[in-house]
């Protein structure tokens, strides 16, 4: 580091600003056509992001923080590594991180360099914050007004090392930039997240800020996808429809997560509504699946909020449902609900009676079984449902007595498919002068 001098330039770090810029008012505080110039003054580039706002700790940040005479720590604190301990997900009970991984940055963190045209016009010293880069954050939490990411007359994407903070490239005052007002409801939802972080606390119980952050990416996807429940979030939160999808998608997941979890089966309720694909399996997976795994994923790393109310909602909705126990739901001990069910599919009813599913089948057909089957859909599969009762009252029956030779006709099964339904249940019969196993050559 003796090769490298200070910049006589010493600016005021103001609360809450990205080292972007910072970086770009030392500029221009040195002269410099561009903040570039600046960056072409540290020797060793090799771990330099294309976003300095995702600076790691390594030689860049040494060499920053020599050039500015300012702590290493310090620095990192105007990086998105500052929320690596509330938006890093990890295992319950492990430590918390220092640096954010790249899907944590990807995840969480804008490309661009949204701002909020109202604080830079009031500012004295305009400047950018580092949470308007935040995802779920879309709203300036001030002025409750939504983000402008790009330029309103040339379109391009405003850049973290913009050369000026309140100028595009195109040379527009981005302080006289339109944004877009929101709703009440919308700016306290970002409020609340903004709380979460501030405050390292969860708005679910037993969830860390982490955690809490990582499900409500996940909603925002599912929600993005459903596009009845977009304009519905927009209506109530009063989202003007300049506003983008992804951040639209991110407001009506903090809802989601903020009424917690009546807003979740709402939700839940109208992506049912959604006609299926005529390629699609059949099941109610086809309307969670953007939900389920993820919610198994938190269950096992020790947070099972999410997948609690996915489990007690689907038992609920479908008391008759495709939900088994072989789901990564319902593998849990907590999931002993599934199995005493009224219904079950044909496929479980043919491997309680140890019968080939075609057998099962057709026993509903016949009416031996109670139930329903339905079309033969994509790939060969079948939609139905068979009644508990009326399995355990087959087996009830075939257990109790001597099988009479008018059985095929009664279940209306040929003579071999009853003896394979025989010798599946095991069937021990009691004539009057001793007790024998059914032998199927001298019955039929």
């Amino acid at each position: 580091m003796d090769v490298l001098q200070p910049l006589p330039a010493r600016e005021i770090l103001l609360p809450g600003e990205s080292l972007a810029s910072f970086l770009g008012r030392t500029s221009e505080a040195m002269g410099y056509e561009s903040v570039g110039r600046l960056l072409g003054l540290i020797p060793d580039r090799t771990d330099m992001a294309a976003n300095v706002n995702q600076l790691a700790p390594g030689v860049a940040i040494e060499a920053l923080s020599y050039r500015l005479k300012r702590s290493p720590e310090a620095l990192l604190d105007m990086t998105v590594h500052r929320f690596a301990s509330l938006l890093v997900l990890s295992e319950a009970g492990n430590s918390p991180a220092s640096v954010c991984d790249r899907k944590t940055i990807l995840r969480y963190f804008s490309a661009s360099s949204p701002i909020c045209p109202q604080c830079l016009s009031e500012d004295v010293t305009p400047y950018d914050r580092l949470y308007w880069s935040l995802r779920p954050l879309p709203l300036c939490t001030q002025h409750a007004i939504i983000l402008i990411a790009q330029c309103p007359a040339c379109r391009r994407r405003l850049r973290p090392t913009r050369d000026h903070r309140i100028k595009c490239r195109c040379g527009l005052d981005l302080r006289k930039a339109d944004a877009a007002p929101s709703g009440a409801t919308a700016s306290k939802l970002v409020h609340q997240a903004e709380a979460w972080l501030r405050d390292q606390r969860s708005p679910l119980c037993g969830m860390s800020t982490a955690a809490c952050f990582w499900w409500v990416d996940r909603l925002a996807k599912a929600v993005s996808e459903t596009a009845t429940w977009l304009e519905y979030s927009s209506h109530e939160l009063r989202i003007s429809a300049d506003c983008s999808t992804e951040s639209l998608a991110w407001l009506a997941a903090l809802d989601i997560l903020t009424n917690w979890p009546d807003r979740l089966e709402d939700f839940l309720e109208e992506s049912q509504r959604i006609p299926k694909h005529k390629e699609t399996p059949p099941g109610v997976a086809r309307a969670f699946r953007k939900l389920l795994q993820p919610a198994v994923h938190l269950e096992r790393l020790g947070f099972s909020a999410p997948a609690d109310a996915l489990r007690s909602y689907v038992l609920r909705r479908y008391p008759t449902g495709h939900r088994s126990k072989k789901d990564g739901l319902f593998q849990s001990t907590k999931s002993g609900e599934v199995k005493i069910r009224p219904w079950v599919t044909p496929a479980t009813a043919a491997d309680t009676l140890k019968l080939p599913y075609g057998t099962v089948v057709e026993l509903i057909e016949r009416g031996v079984l109670a139930g329903t089957v339905g079309e033969t859909v994509l790939g060969g599969r079948s939609v139905g449902l068979v009644s508990r009762d009326s399995i355990i009252e087959l087996k009830r029956a075939l257990t109790s007595a001597t099988v009479p030779r008018e059985s095929p006709q009664g279940l209306g099964l040929s003579g071999q498919s009853v003896i394979d339904l025989i010798q599946a249940t095991k069937v021990t019969t009691h004539s009057a002068d001793r007790s024998t196993v059914l032998e199927p050559s001298t019955r039929f």
